[in-house]
């Protein structure tokens, strides 16, 4: 349930390319990759760097990365960038 609440919170933000051009907030793209990552074992923490025995949903991963796109498209690398920090982050976190 928390699950899909995230990924609602987070997909309207990105595909919503608004006419006045306010920032992208980057708290639901957060949010959504520590969940995606908690359902992996995000939070348990890994003891080695070859530690890989958690499972993630890599093509839930990839379609919140891909969001960027269309920004990057129409020129708002800002926009790109308040999905794309908090992904990586959060992954050099994982």
């Amino acid at each position: 349930m928390t699950r899909r609440c995230l990924w609602l919170d987070a997909k309207p933000a990105a595909t919503f390319l608004n006419e006045a051009r306010a920032p992208l907030n980057p708290e639901p793209f957060r949010r959504r990759t520590e969940a995606l990552l908690s359902e992996g074992g995000y939070k348990r923490g890994r003891r080695r760097w070859d530690e890989w025995d958690a499972s993630v949903d890599e093509a839930a991963l990839e379609e919140l990365i891909g969001a960027a796109e269309p920004f990057l498209a129409v020129g708002r690398g800002a926009d790109a960038l308040a999905i794309l920090k908090p992904v990586a982050g959060a992954l050099a976190d994982y």
